[in-house]
């Protein structure tokens, strides 16, 4: 047997070279014992296998307490760190974080002295930290906060004084408030709001009088409001809205006016709320809401008349659809999908055939691609893949999929799919897709034979993937995958930008780049100059970085170009009239001309130029050139009409008289005219 052990050592240090040679990394963490030996590596390409951070419960024992929900995740990331409940077998349950090293997992505090736990659930991240519900074993189960540290892991809030529980729940953060129910022990059950700004902690309305409370449920952030489900003892479960406020907080529709139109699952969409409702007209359908009575209505009727279609599992893929299971006559439960009008909404194909339906569930999100779990023809469960359209839509693994009582754990990262599952040669595991057969491959057998490892609460927290995992020689405990993010992010640059400037101190331009990475969901986008602020007159080049949480960047740059095309402002002279005696030409000034410009002087150019000799008798056209320094020009034309006075008419047989017939004959017409106008006006000052 020793020598079997060291024959295994040595294959142990040699995968380990073979690994650190390629460039992938150790094997395990710092300071954390390697995997069993018994592990074997294969059928996936990531940097490193999948390994156990730590045994925080030494020995067999499991670090998590087993759980009456196993749905309801355990894990949470907040601040680049792992937030999880768990148990070192000498204290109780407490709250713990992990930066997925042995010497970075370490309990955040002893919340409940001794061996008596506190209990954390409802781990909800916010900006800077996390929200959590616990137990001190003094004033009973209550709201938290902590930041990682012990000094700023604090209660929020004692709602139900003494040793009473309010037991928050349904822990929702909007802006910097969170909304959550909890009872007091006067109210019943109904929506509390903690501030983050002033600190402050309070009843936001007791929708439902007296100690039986309002049970409000499905809290969904939609904008800087909350949309939640809730009864007020009149009108029955019905959609509300809150704002903070009592006055902000209302019943948006009594969609279902004879009893509870419940809504549940609900989802925001482009600016909308998607949710399943039972109402007195169509039954259980797909219905959407903007907050207000006159934006909520059904979005479709799958199955006419009263009978429910019952949609199930919204869930909303790419940002602008939405999947989920329904069922009509004649086709089952299938899987469906919508863009939120009713002609929109129609069953995906591609799907087994029949009345039987394939009773999709599990439905997970992962870059614009659905998974799912649904029923072959045969009867079999397996895992599919779609897009929404029949060409899209494949099964990618039929056998090892797991589904009694609820769908196994799923947990998408970018585009990739992780799961449990399992084969013909090995029992639950941690598998991964990519959303192709070929790419739908075992992670590793961390217990090798039919036991399997039983991953599950499957989180993602800054390059790592953690997962509770069962081994047989150190229970349940925290593994971590690092995901090997080594490509950078896509970064898309908007089109050239070129605004109109109305002042010269510049112009306000905004914008936005798209980013996309294979496994930071939203990667962080950096600007040389930040949207929305103001740009001087010319071409600037703006430089974007795309950043994912491995700190993979990549860059594009496009121009933002504040441009003056606008013409100065110019206004020519009325007709002008000029008196000269003699004969022959005058030098004539011209009178004022006006021109203006927002954003520069103006230069005016005259043609002829000013000061041009002009023929005495004639009309001459006189062209005016307004010009700003952007190049951009005006024109405009008045008349200069040079005579003398004391010249006697002129001879009708010159051809200028006029009687005379001329190809100027207009023109001509119209300097009598303008002559004898100004020798009669001569004549009148003579005689007074």
């Amino acid at each position: 047997m020793g020598d079997f052990m060291i024959v295994w050592r040595v294959v142990a240090v040699l995968l380990g070279c073979f690994w650190w040679l390629t460039g992938c990394g150790p094997l395990s963490e710092p300071g954390e014992a390697s995997l069993s030996l018994h592990s074997r590596f294969t059928l996936d390409s990531q940097c490193t296998p999948p390994a156990r951070v730590r045994d925080i419960h030494p020995g067999p024992a499991s670090a998590f307490p087993s759980r009456v929900d196993d749905r309801v995740p355990q894990l949470a990331a907040a601040r680049g760190w792992l937030f999880f409940g768990a148990t070192d077998g000498a204290l109780g349950e407490e709250l713990w974080r992990s930066d997925g090293t042995a010497a970075g997992t370490q309990r955040v505090k002893d919340i409940s002295p001794g061996a008596s736990p506190s209990s954390p659930t409802e781990l909800t991240p916010a900006q800077d930290g996390l929200f959590f519900s616990a137990s001190e074993g003094v004033s009973g189960r209550e709201l938290w906060w902590s930041d990682g540290t012990p000094e700023r892991t604090k209660r929020v809030a004692d709602v139900a004084p003494g040793a009473a529980d309010s037991s928050p729940a349904e822990l929702t953060v909007v802006g910097e408030r969170l909304f959550f129910t909890a009872d007091d022990g006067t109210h019943g059950s109904e929506l509390w709001m903690h501030h983050r700004t002033d600190g402050s902690t309070g009843l936001v309305k007791d929708i439902r009088p007296g100690s039986f409370g309002a049970v409000a449920s499905e809290l969904t952030a939609l904008g800087d409001k909350l949309l939640f489900s809730a009864n007020d003892g009149a009108l029955g479960q019905e959609l509300w809205i809150s704002d903070g406020t009592a006055q902000g907080t209302a019943m948006v529709k009594n969609i279902f006016k004879l009893y509870d139109s419940s809504p549940q699952s609900m989802v925001v969409m482009n600016g909308r709320a998607y949710f399943s409702a039972d109402d007195d007209e169509w039954g259980r359908e797909v219905w959407w809401s903007d907050g207000t009575l006159l934006g909520t209505d059904i979005v479709a009727n799958i199955w006419p008349e009263l009978a429910d279609s019952n949609p199930t599992s919204l869930t909303v893929v790419g940002g602008n659809k939405l999947f989920f299971a329904a069922t009509e006559p004649f086709f089952g439960r299938k899987l469906w999908v919508s863009d939120g009008s009713e002609s929109g909404t129609v069953r995906v194909m591609g799907q087994v055939q029949g009345s039987e339906g394939s009773s999709p569930q599990g439905l997970t999100a992962a870059g614009d691609q659905l998974f799912f779990l649904a029923y072959d023809d045969q009867g079999q469960i397996g895992l599919w893949r779609t897009d929404g359209t029949e060409e899209g839509t494949r099964w990618l693994k039929r056998e090892g999929i797991d589904s009694s009582g609820h769908p196994p754990p799923m947990k998408s990262v970018g585009k990739v799919l992780y799961f449990a599952g399992s084969d013909a040669s090995s029992g639950t595991e941690l598998w991964k897709s990519d959303g192709t057969v070929e790419g739908t491959v075992q992670v590793m057998d961390l217990v090798p034979g039919p036991g399997g490892s039983f991953p599950r609460d499957l989180t993602r927290a800054g390059s790592k993937l953690f997962f509770v995992a069962h081994d047989p020689e150190a229970g349940e405990e925290l593994w971590a995958l690092d995901l090997c993010d080594r490509a950078p992010p896509l970064v898309t640059c908007p089109a050239a930008i070129s605004v109109e400037a109305t002042s010269l101190q510049g112009m306000p331009v905004s914008f936005a780049a798209i980013a996309t990475d294979d496994f930071t969901e939203a990667p962080v986008l950096e600007y040389s100059q930040a949207s929305g602020s103001t740009f001087p007159l010319g071409r600037t080049e703006v430089a974007v970085t795309a950043r994912d949480e491995a700190g993979n960047t990549a860059s594009c740059t496009f121009p933002v170009t504040v441009q003056d095309t606008t013409p100065p402002v110019l206004r020519c002279p009325s007709y002008t009239f000029i008196e000269a005696s003699g004969t022959g030409s005058v030098v004539v000034q011209y009178p004022e001309v006006v021109a203006s410009d927002t954003l520069s002087p103006v230069s005016i150019a005259f043609d002829p130029p000013n000061g041009s000799a002009l023929p005495i008798g004639d009309v001459t056209p006189v062209t005016v050139t307004a010009t700003d320094q952007a190049g951009n020009t005006k024109r405009c034309q008045f008349k200069v009409a040079v005579e003398n006075p004391d010249a006697e008419g002129p001879d009708s047989s010159s051809g200028c008289g006029c009687g005379a017939q001329s190809s100027g004959w207009a023109g001509g017409s119209f300097l009598c005219m303008v002559l004898a106008l100004i020798r009669t006006r001569r004549m009148g000052e003579g005689k007074r």
